[in-house]
């Protein structure tokens, strides 16, 4: 239990705006916080502010680390989803996850973007989409009409977190828009990867989503590393073998997307998806190198393939 401070609703909606998730508060709702900048604000929990909405009470929470990223080209990606959640008009649709296409009806994403999103409302798929505020002539909306987690994912960061989104219409594929390959081999070159999604920047005391998608290099290390990192650090997670793991190459920790970011290698001219980004080992701003995790697409090409193809 926590004794927070009752907020004004103006000082509420300057900090939902700055952040760029939700629209402007309403008086039906009310907002508590800590706003005094002494709290670390690596994520949205982390300076607890809560929005308490009439229907639904959303907690905002494990949002990813930013640094060192650059925009990308619009449409230099075209494999990159957006999952979106809302109950409109009341709610209007907003990002919660990333995802890749893998098929015209079919996109990849992580169990926990879907065990962490309201079972009710409206969740949808966007593609071609760069600005994440803004649809264009690109952006093709399409609803969800199933979920598949993975049956062994236990919830949080355990392994396993791998899901399947199953669309009502097919994904009409142009210039903008196409699906991406899986690597033939199992295993993953111990080189540099690339991630791609809409991060936010954790060196402010209000993180900001990146209204346009964003891309950066990482560095792919062993799991036999990621794991002495995690002693290093006395984190207690273990790193599984369906996992892999990148550090980055500055002090500060980076990780250009929030959950569901494809983290993909060039393979013979062409990009393969090898990891999902899932999670990270400490808060962001940390003073030693912090590795991040992502679920080790090689390891469920089996699991994925047989769900598809039903």
């Amino acid at each position: 239990m926590a004794i927070v401070p009752v907020i004004g609703n103006m000082n509420c909606a300057k900090v939902i705006m700055d952040i760029g998730l939700l629209e402007m508060n309403y008086d039906t709702q009310m907002c508590t916080g800590l706003l005094d900048g002494k709290i670390s604000a690596c994520s949205y929990m982390s300076y607890k502010l809560v929005i308490l909405v009439s229907l639904v009470s959303i907690i905002f929470s494990d949002l990813i680390r930013v640094e060192a990223i650059s925009d990308t080209i619009s449409g230099q990606f075209p494999y990159v989803a957006s999952m979106q959640w809302g109950m409109p008009p009341f709610i209007r649709l907003k990002h919660i996850c990333a995802g890749t296409i893998i098929k015209p009806d079919w996109i990849l994403t992580l169990g926990s973007c879907v065990t962490s999103s309201p079972n009710f409302g409206r969740t949808v798929i966007k593609v071609g989409i760069y600005d994440i505020l803004h649809s264009d002539e690109h952006t093709q909306t399409i609803d969800v009409e199933n979920f598949i987690i993975h049956e062994d994912y236990a919830g949080g960061i355990a392994p396993n977190d791998i899901a399947l989104l199953k669309l009502k219409n097919r994904i009409i594929y142009n210039e903008r828009v196409s699906p991406i390959d899986f690597p033939v081999q199992s295993n993953v070159s111990i080189e540099t990867a690339v991630l791609i999604g809409w991060g936010s920047a954790c060196n402010k005391f209000h993180p900001k989503l990146r209204q346009k998608l964003q891309t950066s290099t990482v560095s792919i290390i062993t799991n036999e590393k990621c794991q002495t990192y995690c002693r290093e650090i006395k984190d207690g997670s273990f790193i599984y073998d369906i996992q892999l793991c990148t550090i980055e190459q500055k002090i500060l920790s980076t990780s250009p997307g929030d959950n569901g970011s494809p983290l993909v290698q060039n393979v013979m001219g062409k990009s393969v998806l090898i990891g999902i980004e899932s999670w990270n080992l400490t808060p962001c701003g940390s003073a030693i190198p912090s590795p991040t995790v992502y679920t080790r697409v090689t390891s469920f090409l089996n699991w994925i393939n047989s769900k598809i193809s039903v």
